[in-house]
């Protein structure tokens, strides 16, 4: 358990420092979405760019499951992996993409954290989802990239809160992106962490105004004697010129 915190401490420290300084992003700006819990890490695997079939593919593999931020609720995973495959045109369009977060789920503290057993067999979708957003910068050494994700199954999602959609932040050390896909690019090591995220907000007005009449005849209106004064420019009564 050791060992776990301080793995998962310092890779969130490298996350929020980078992502912190990222001040002037290369292409597009980063979506800065939190990620809540149940939150994955995963170890480093392929992270590369081809620019002839326009497809971002980054993979690494999952080692634990923090369920809580205080970190007393630690699963570890086995035998998985977590895959991205972003379809990014050369003009840095995302197009489309998928994500697969699969493993053999063990219970650190031997609850029953699924509902199904303190172990869940190898190759059990965590998560899958569809990519909707993503963002990219660099903002020195290491380049940055996240993404938001449609989920469409998953063990972990009966964990999200009624709505919540999938985040997904990665450190791309060695990176050889330069701000554009109009070349392949590539990185040395890639480090994720994966969690829940509240839905996008969409503000919508559509008010319709219909205005009705409702007119009211009004009869005509008459001077009531004994009101004129004498004198008046409009006097029509010269009955009561003398004030009667």
């Amino acid at each position: 358990m050791r060992n776990a915190r301080s793995f998962f401490g310092v890779l969130v420290a490298g996350f929020s420092a980078l992502f912190l300084g990222a001040t002037a992003p290369a292409q597009g700006a980063l979506l800065e979405i939190p990620v809540g819990y149940p939150q994955v890490v995963a170890d480093p695997g392929v992270c590369a760019y081809d620019a002839g079939t326009s497809v971002l593919t980054l993979t690494g593999v999952p080692t634990f499951i923090y369920f809580d931020a205080a970190q007393t609720n630690v699963s570890f995973v086995d035998v998985g992996v977590v895959s991205i495959s972003a379809n990014i045109d050369n003009s840095g369009t995302l197009v489309g993409g998928t994500f697969t977060l699969t493993g053999e789920a063990v219970d650190w503290n031997t609850n029953d954290i699924f509902g199904s057993g303190s172990t869940l067999p190898a190759g059990t979708p965590l998560l899958t989802g569809t990519i909707v957003a993503y963002g990219i910068a660099a903002p020195g050494t290491s380049d940055l990239v996240d993404f938001r994700i449609q989920p469409t199954g998953g063990n972990l999602t009966t964990r999200f809160a009624p709505g919540d959609q999938i985040a997904v932040r990665v450190i791309l050390e060695g990176s050889t992106f330069t701000g554009s896909f109009a070349s392949s690019w590539n990185c040395a090591r890639d480090k994720f962490i994966v969690g829940p995220t509240p839905p996008l907000v969409q503000e919508s007005c559509a008010v319709t105004l219909t205005k009705t009449a409702n007119p009211v005849t009004i009869g005509p209106i008459s001077d009531k004697p004994g009101h004129d004064k004498s004198g008046d420019s409009d006097d029509d009564n010269h009955d009561n010129d003398q004030g009667y």
